[in-house]
């Protein structure tokens, strides 16, 4: 009697841009490696990129594509060819940008490793009518052009920086997933009162502004609300300010002095009945 035996299929998580979340695909006849150049088959082209970790909600039920092997020497001096060439693609680009007076910026430019793709990021204030670039740089590149239109927080992950902590942006070094960044947060934190302290190159608020906010919720749940009538053994006052770093509320005393006071020491007022 013949048994059939089930093989687990392999799937391994590559990422072809640069700090963006990896794709997943099959990797049933090759044998791969974290940190291994690999070329992919994706739908419509072939596409190279380094195998990483798994990110941590991936399920690996949503497959790109199989790889197709590990990289060698010849296809990583395509991969550096195809760089390079990206690089004068896109200064071609913007002067037909420039031709046609469109209000968009072009930032980056990305050939797949087929080189039968080739895919230009822009920011602009609204949407853009680049029907006709469109047609120019197919018959410039004999390329499958494509136009992504994207937001600042995405121009800045490419185009890199250092933000105001002297460090190089988050976006371009280790954040794969931008997260939506409100101005709640801020005040959360303290910080609604200076915009030079959360917003980030890209002129947006600053995605470091998720990093510690649990921390201030959490903490400041338990402090006075701002406001608030507290009192300590000898002193009374209203709360204005919160410290939860350093466990202490500054409250507003009699003639406009203020006093800085351990969270610790400090129990509400209680109102006295008539």
């Amino acid at each position: 009697m013949l048994t059939e035996t089930r093989t687990e299929i392999q799937r391994v998580a590559v990422r072809l841009e640069p700090v963006t979340a990896p794709r997943t695909y099959t990797a049933n006849r090759v044998a791969v490696e974290e940190g291994r150049i690999v070329i992919v088959q994706e739908e419509k082209c072939l596409e190279s990129g380094p195998v990483v970790p798994p990110a941590a909600k991936d399920t690996g039920d949503n497959v790109s594509g199989q790889v197709v092997r590990v990289a060698t020497e010849d296809d990583r001096l395509t991969i550096a060819k195809n760089s390079l060439s990206a690089r004068q693609a896109l200064i071609q680009a913007r002067v037909q940008v420039e031709r046609r007076g469109l209000p968009m910026n072009l930032f980056a430019a990305r050939y797949s490793f087929d080189r039968t793709r080739l895919t230009f990021q822009f920011t602009a204030e609204g949407r853009i009518d680049f029907r006709e670039l469109l047609k120019d740089l197919a018959a410039m590149f004999r390329a499958r052009i494509e136009l992504r239109q994207v937001g600042a927080r995405e121009e800045t992950r490419v185009v890199g920086g250092f933000g105001p902590c002297g460090r190089r942006t988050c976006c371009s070094t280790f954040l794969c997933d931008l997260k939506p960044v409100s101005i709640k947060m801020a005040k959360d934190q303290g910080l609604q009162q200076n915009p030079n302290k959360v917003t980030g190159l890209c002129g947006k608020l600053m995605c470091c502004l998720r990093y510690e906010l649990d921390f201030y919720r959490e903490t400041l749940d338990r402090y006075p609300a701002l406001d608030s009538q507290i009192a300590t053994d000898v002193i009374q006052g209203t709360v204005i300010y919160q410290n939860p770093i350093k466990e202490t509320v500054t409250i507003s005393i009699a003639q406009g002095m203020t006093r800085e006071i351990p969270v610790s020491s400090v129990h509400p007022v209680k109102s006295s009945g008539l």
